[in-house]
């Protein structure tokens, strides 16, 4: 009987372990993510900040400001995240 009752209580401390490590591992998995995450954010206003200073210098060059159309985000693979933009001139003509 009571070699019956310690290998219950084996069982399912090994349970127990192989829960805690699974939700171990979510965790990091959640911090890896919400990591990536925070650093295509950064890298996103980055590019914005030096699109809109090129915005100024370029309404200054040709007169018409550049307008976002269109905005694309991928987030994975192992750069994080691919990011484009379209832009045009404020009244017309395509700027890439």
């Amino acid at each position: 009987m009571l070699d019956v009752v310690r290998r219950q209580v084996e069982q399912l401390t090994k349970e127990a372990m192989a829960q805690e490590r699974k939700a171990k591992e979510k965790r990091l998995l959640y911090s890896e993510s919400e990591s990536r995450h925070r650093l295509v954010e950064k890298r996103l206003c980055s590019a914005m900040r030096g699109l809109e200073e090129a915005g100024h210098e370029r309404v200054y060059s040709f007169g018409k400001p550049l307008v976002l159309v269109s905005f694309l985000q991928d987030i994975g693979g192992e750069d994080g995240a691919d990011v484009r933009l379209h832009f045009e001139y404020e009244g017309g003509h395509p700027s890439y």
